[in-house]
């Protein structure tokens, strides 16, 4: 077994880090080790860096990532947190909360420089307060980062008094658990950890789910952008996803304002609300996103081959209940059915490659299909319900372009996630199948406020959003 000798800090402490040799000591296999010794007592940090992936599978450093785990009985704060390498900071936290007991995991993609950038030779990795003060770090060696896609880990996992950073395949048959206990049970539960001391992980016995409480949740797929930019600058889509408050929203065309760090987020406060949590593509023309009022475990990007200004965004949500929701964010090409086709078998296999088969998924997006039989759809049906009966508006119209004459837009699901669908109720409004919403004939519009009775027919408005809704 190879591991790190644990170093962590808060703001009121400094701990120096010694490098020793590979003879310096043994661990309890008798084998040589490289460790990091702490020359004062550390004391435990309110957060803690409990996994690392430097190497990432294959050669897309987008998926590095980096666990955080809040092992304490009280939610903590971390908007303005950052996560640094040896070289720079590479993430600031926008509003975050972490909730007691629970984990959140940053990814080179959802990074808001862009990148991780973890060295596989070796890096440190700190985590600071707004302010700057030092909250918990790690400095690793290849020793832990020579094998692809194989993260390094707390152990025990997840606890304030861990003494060393071991390899995950020492703790578990998992390579990784990104979000995840080492077992990949979660986080908050009152699953045992597979290779960790017993007693000694905070938050194994919390026994509940640090969540929100309530177990309904509604998912939506919005190409709602409207004028002349495709963004949502002026503001018709925004009233939208206000009026029909989604917990999932699957977003197209996410563009607004200057496309920052700070411009996003000020819509995702103003269209959703301070305590969602978002996963967007940057550096192209018109990016997916997912925004969801749950914490998101991981998220990243799957290539799209057949286009160059939108790729596939995921997200891995922790929704209420035993089951991650995996939710992906699609815009399909106009350009042919065929074009479309090809779409939808490369994210078929990129979903059966990645998903754990007991996570719930749900695809939703603008996929510019002209019927409900199109090639694409039966692809999808491959892993997920695509048959009737489908959402509508008031009037039973499925249809969901801006004429209301074309399928454009679904959200679909596993059918694992689909067992637990129920009406969708809006005010007095129920519709048992599911919303289709157009402004224009949803009654009464007092109900889904600010949303004005224009705003679907706006100028160059893109689409109806379609609203599903589950009780997990």
């Amino acid at each position: 077994m190879k591991r790190i000798l644990l170093a962590s800090s808060v703001p009121a402490l400094v701990v120096a880090l010694i490098a020793c040799g590979s003879g310096a000591s043994t661990d309890d296999d008798g084998q040589g080790m490289n460790s990091l010794v702490v020359t004062s007592a550390p004391l435990p940090a309110a957060i803690l860096i409990n996994e690392v992936l430097a190497n990432e599978p294959g050669s897309d450093a987008s998926g590095e990532f980096i666990e955080l785990v809040n092992p304490g009985a009280t939610d903590v704060d971390i908007t303005g947190y950052t996560l640094s390498d040896a070289v720079q900071v590479r993430h600031t936290f926008p509003s975050t909360v972490l909730p007691a007991g629970r984990a959140l995991v940053v990814t080179g993609a959802g990074a808001s420089t862009g990148a991780l950038s973890l060295s596989n030779s070796g890096d440190t990795v700190t985590l600071k307060t707004s302010s700057g003060a030092s909250v918990d770090a790690v400095t690793y060696t290849s020793t832990l980062s020579s094998t692809d896609g194989v993260s390094f880990n707390r152990k025990p996992d997840g606890a304030s008094n861990a003494t060393a950073y071991v390899l995950h395949t020492d703790l578990s048959t998992l390579s990784s658990s990104p979000g995840k206990r080492v077992d990949g049970t979660d986080f908050g539960s009152t699953a045992g950890d597979a290779g960790t001391d017993a007693g000694s992980d905070a938050g194994t016995d919390a026994g509940t789910d640090a969540g929100p409480a309530s177990g309904h949740v509604r998912i939506m797929a919005g190409n709602l952008t409207s004028g002349n930019n495709q963004s949502y600058d002026p503001g018709d889509g925004i009233r939208i996803f206000q009026g029909l408050k989604p917990d999932v929203a699957m977003i197209q065309e996410f563009n607004f304002g200057a496309g920052d760090d700070a411009a996003i987020r000020s819509f995702v406060d103003t269209a959703f609300g301070t305590g969602y949590s978002v996963q967007r593509q940057t550096g192209v023309q018109i990016p997916n996103g997912v925004v969801s009022r749950f914490p998101i475990l991981q998220g990243g990007t799957w290539d799209d081959t057949q286009v160059t200004n939108r790729d596939f965004v995921w997200a891995r949500i922790d929704v209420p209940g035993p089951n991650d929701l995996w939710a992906i964010s699609v815009h399909l090409l106009t350009s042919s059915a065929s074009v479309r086709n090809t779409e939808a078998s490369a994210l078929v296999a990129l979903i059966r490659q990645n998903v754990p088969s007991t996570d719930f998924v749900a695809i939703g997006g603008d996929f510019n299909t002209g019927t409900r039989t199109e090639a694409a759809i039966t692809t999808f049906g491959q892993i997920l319900d695509v048959g009737a009966p489908f959402p509508a508006d008031q009037s039973g119209n499925q249809n969901t372009n801006e004429s209301r004459a074309k399928p454009y837009d679904w959200v679909l699901v596993s059918s694992l996630l689909d067992a637990h669908r129920v009406p969708t109720v809006i005010g007095s409004v129920t519709l048992a199948d599911g919303l289709v919403f157009d402004s224009r004939v949803f009654t009464p519009l007092s109900a889904v406020s600010p949303v004005r009775s224009g705003d679907s027919s706006s100028l160059n408005m893109q689409h109806m959003g379609v609203v599903k809704d589950f009780e997990l």
